[in-house]
């Protein structure tokens, strides 16, 4: 299956809502994504850093090749739950072994 085909324009209703940066996508995002409970399909709103690592359409197709995701959206803003990501802390890190 080509998970690209769960990128889609807008969420579905009746979707739980979750948003992030996923730069990168980390094994724990994954793990957070497992664990949420759904009463629905899986949507995932892929959120715009500052500094991105990544485009934004690369993070959508990662974290749309996790298996508990159902659909993913770049961008907008939609009612959603947040997943916790501590993206300074990890830039701080990228910077210091790369000196930037």
């Amino acid at each position: 299956m080509d998970t690209r085909s769960k990128i889609v324009n807008a969420i579905p209703p009746g979707c739980e809502v979750v948003e992030g940066f996923f730069d990168p996508l980390l094994s724990s995002h994954s793990e957070q994504l497992k664990g949420i409970e759904k009463s629905g399909p899986l949507a995932v709103v892929i959120l715009e850093p500052e500094e991105p690592l990544l485009e934004s359409r690369a993070r959508a197709e990662l974290v749309a090749g996790l298996d508990c995701v159902d659909y993913v959206v770049i961008g907008g803003s939609h009612a959603s739950t947040r997943l916790h990501e501590n993206r300074e802390a990890l830039m701080q890190v990228i910077r210091t072994k790369h000196g930037k």
